[in-house]
């Protein structure tokens, strides 16, 4: 599955609070789902390739799916 990014992020990889490197995402950059995932929270993740090539876990807000997008857009053609 293919989401697009919504919302600008950067954020710092870290290990024993040692930063490693970051992960970033682009506004508008589409990105492969590897998987979908829950936390003890039940909090909700997508996991991707960022831009830099790592993979991490990324709030579901961040993101709208292919079909969601697409229904969006013929919602605004149809109706102004």
């Amino acid at each position: 599955m293919k989401v697009m990014c919504t919302t600008e992020q950067s954020r710092k990889a870290s290990i024993d609070n040692k930063i490693i490197g970051m992960h970033n995402l682009t506004i508008g950059k589409y990105y492969e789902v590897i998987s979908l995932y829950n936390d003890d929270d039940g909090e909700s993740f997508y996991k991707i390739i960022d831009d830099n090539g790592g993979s991490g876990g990324w709030y579901l807000n961040r993101f709208i799916t292919m079909d969601e997008l697409r229904n969006k857009k013929l919602e605004e053609l149809l109706h102004g």
